[in-house]
């Protein structure tokens, strides 16, 4: 991860969408503390390499059980949306695509 992250930077990319995936893993089970957890230590590394945090959005995600893809999750109730900002303006997000 921390290469793709480096990579992306290196190539101009400023804004990015984070995914953490597998919520519904066994030992994690739709936990919001874990979640929290791991976007601190993404952050971390984000502001690292350079990137601003408001120009990166994190999402749950379950690509297993379909979780924030496409559709809003009834698993994880406190992710309510985030931000994309456009030419045109901004935009609210719910889901991951």
């Amino acid at each position: 991860m921390r290469e793709q992250i480096l990579l992306c930077y290196m190539l101009g990319i400023k804004r990015m969408v984070v995914a953490v995936n597998k919520m519904d893993a066994d030992d994690v089970l739709y936990d919001e503390n874990r979640f929290n957890q791991i976007k601190s230590e993404v952050s971390h590394y984000l502001k690292k390499v350079g990137y601003q945090l408001d120009h990166v959005a994190f999402v749950p995600i379950s690509a297993w059980e379909n979780d924030n893809l496409v559709t809003i999750s009834n698993n994880m109730p406190r992710f309510k949306s985030w931000t994309k900002e456009t030419n045109e303006g901004s935009t609210i997000c719910k889901t991951f695509f």
